[in-house]
């Protein structure tokens, strides 16, 4: 497992900060790539911008680390860091008196504390304090700067963090900023390689100094692989995509964030760190406390208001949230902005909108602003980890299922569109007395089968995983039977497809004689009579696929009633229980079946509308409605979003399979009763809203 410094990666070594380095890779390539190019008469000068945590300072050291280790660029570059808080400079001579006083470090580490002509830099940094006037201080710095990159016959690259606040603090940072310029583009023996919290005016601006001198590497927050490849580097373990992802939501991409909440949930699944979050934020409490308390009281107050809102948010909102003027509210945000603290999200320019950028420090906020519970954080953390949390079997088999879309067999797509259907269904509520579960994730699992187009192997495969249900023994004995007769059925089915219809329509006839399908529920009957409707087609009996197909729309017909009673069911019980794993597939499913627009009108009748927040979101933007949300919830919504979509395209392709193969089974009547049932309602919700 590999070494973390929270807030100090400065103290790790090199051979530390190499093995830990796992994200940032472009840029880093990139970076080092510019500096193997460079040449005599000219350097690059690179600047690494993102807010606090994001991954600066240790990219900029993992740069310095392969410059010492690369013979090649050991050679040519000498690397110099400067302290991350640069307190003490505030002008432009005190800047490079700094780094006399920082090289003068690194040539005693290197073992070359007085050079080649007997130069004491220590000593000379010594003299040089002595000095008042600034640009005299400025040559005379830059002048033992230049003698000591001659004697060691390589370019000096300073390596300074938080250039933006350097500016920001420097009493005369306009003319600083010119002077600065000046030097870099006429002494190609320096190369400046910095970091910032957030874009500022000396390097957007035309008319000021550092304008277009820099290369901007802007680190964005981290996707889900990538905080997978963190989360392994600082835990030991491998999450899984669904916990990779709500990671990635939960720590807003931040590396830091994330860096903490893995070291502190190495061991336990997403469910149990959700559950342990509490004990997260009293853990780390002095460090969120830092945060704020580094920030001036008015800029803390505006902070906070924006905390509290967690959303976006205007100027005059925040204001009426801390109780100050609205003017004074706006200047207060852009400095916040400056310090990258708060972000511009959205709206216009005169009336911008604007966020907390570090999305854990809002909850941290909201726990503790509200004794340890926050009703609105705890129900989109209850959400996450249902919509989210899955065990590895399920990770492994819903994989297995999206390589199998590629597969434009007809059956494929229909089989996981019952799948969908018969969760959507179901009355059970916990995942080991579901048999529908328990069909889907088989329907899934054989998917690998069928997209290498092998329905003999695809009908060995249910045959098989039938027999290994039959042994569970912690599930009911019903459970069992119903799961045991729907595998059977898709066997058969794949069977008639392999070119053994004669054999297939046996399996199912002999099922339909067992005493237990008679008592089974509408989904198994539903997958039972689809697999029968296309065994019947390979044989060539249309009359009597005709007829099965009829049975199939009846079934459907009752699955919509109860559809509908499941969905109001598990909108029960959410304020008060929680959701299950199921529960939250059963919901999305059970959305896309029954239309956004009727499902929005169930919640709102539960009143559970805070408990489903992410999926009052998604169903509000599949009408095309654009509701304010904090980002976590609008992220979430975002992935139930999709698996809506999904879910209600295989119902589509569904239709198109079941209905337009044959001309001789003349089905208009039954194609004109599927399209009632499975039309798009949500266009016809838009239409009359």
């Amino acid at each position: 497992m590999a070494v973390h410094r929270r807030y100090n990666p400065g103290f790790l070594t090199d051979e530390e900060l190499t093995d830990g380095f796992c994200v940032r890779t472009y840029e880093f390539e990139s970076i080092v790539a510019k500096l193997r190019d460079t040449g005599r008469s000219s350097s690059p000068h690179m600047i690494a911008i993102g807010p606090r945590g994001s991954g600066k300072t240790t990219l900029l050291l993992r740069v310095a680390a392969e410059i010492r280790d690369d013979k090649y660029l050991a050679k040519r570059l000498l690397p110099v860091a400067l302290a991350e808080e640069s307190y003490n400079v505030s002008n432009c001579g005190e800047f490079w008196l700094e780094c006399v006083y920082q090289l003068a470090l690194q040539l005693e580490d290197d073992g070359l504390g007085i050079d080649a002509k007997g130069i004491d830099l220590h000593r000379s940094w010594e003299d040089l304090r002595s000095i008042q006037d600034d640009q005299t201080l400025e040559q005379r710095s830059l002048s033992a700067l230049m003698h000591i990159a001659g004697v060691v016959r390589r370019k000096l690259v300073f390596v300074v963090e938080n250039l933006d606040a350097l500016f920001r603090d420097m009493t005369d940072s306009a003319p600083a900023g010119w002077r600065l310029r000046h030097v870099l583009q006429n002494e190609p023996r320096l190369i400046l390689l910095a970091s910032a919290t957030s874009r500022f005016d000396a390097i957007d601006r035309s008319d000021h100094a550092l304008y277009d001198l820099l290369d901007v590497y802007t680190l964005k927050p981290l996707d889900a692989s990538e905080c997978a490849a963190l989360w392994e580097s600082g835990s030991g373990t491998t999450p899984s995509h669904g916990t990779a992802r709500s990671l990635q939501i939960f720590t807003g991409g931040n590396p830091r964030l994330l860096a903490i909440v893995a070291r502190f949930g190495a061991h336990l699944s997403f469910r149990d760190l959700m559950d342990n979050l509490l004990n997260l934020v009293d853990e780390h409490t002095e460090y969120f406390r830092s945060h704020l308390e580094a920030l001036p009281a008015q800029e803390r107050r505006v902070y906070l208001a924006l905390a509290e809102i967690w959303k976006p948010a205007t100027a005059r909102e925040v204001a009426e949230q801390a109780r100050i003027d609205t003017s004074k509210c706006s200047s207060w945000l852009k400095r916040l902005v400056e310090r990258g603290a708060v972000t511009v999200v959205g709206g216009t320019a005169r009336r911008k909108e604007y966020y907390v950028t570090e999305r854990m420090y809002n909850i941290y906020h909201l726990l503790r602003r509200h004794r340890g519970s926050s009703g609105v954080v705890e129900a989109l953390v209850r959400f996450m980890v249902a919509f989210y949390s899955h065990d590895q079997l399920r990770e492994l088999v819903s994989q297995l299922a999206a390589d199998a879309k590629a597969h434009k067999g007809v059956v494929g797509h229909y089989a996981h569109a019952l799948s969908t259907l018969a969760v959507a269904a179901s009355e059970r509520t916990r995942v080991r007395d579901t048999p529908t579960e328990s069909l889907q994730l088989a329907v899934e699992t054989y998917g690998a089968a069928l997209a290498a187009g092998e329905h003999r192997a695809a009908a060995e495969a249910l045959a098989a995983v039938s027999d290994v249900v039959g042994e569970m023994d912690n599930w009911r004995a019903e459970a069992r039977g119903a799961l045991a007769i729907a595998l059977r059925s898709g066997s058969a089915l794949h069977r008639g497809l392999a070119g053994e219809g004669d054999r297939a329509m046996a399996d199912l006839l002999r099922i339909e004689r067992d005493p237990l399908f008679g008592t089974l529920g509408a989904e198994i009957q539903l997958v039972h009579a689809v697999c029968k409707y296309f065994v019947l087609r390979s044989l060539g009996r249309f009359k009597e696929a005709r007829r099965t197909a009829e049975r199939v729309f009846e079934i459907v017909e009752e699955l919509k009633v109860a559809a509908e009673r499941y969905f109001t069911i598990l909108l029960s019980r959410t304020p008060d229980a929680g959701l299950e794993s199921v529960d939250a597939s059963s919901m999305v499913g059970v959305s896309a079946f029954i239309g956004s627009s009727r499902a929005l009108e169930l919640i709102d009748e539960s009143g559970a509308s805070d408990s489903v927040l992410p999926l009052v979101a998604a169903l509000q933007m599949d009408l095309g409605r654009e509701p304010p949300l904090a980002q976590e919830v609008r992220e979430v919504a975002a992935d139930t979003l999709d698996q809506i979509t999904r879910t209600r395209e295989g119902l589509r392709y569904a239709e198109k399979a079941l209905l337009s193969t044959d001309p001789r089974l003349q089905l208009d009547s039954i194609t004109r009763r599927l399209r009632r049932w499975l039309g798009d309602r949500n266009a016809a919700a838009t239409r009359s809203a």
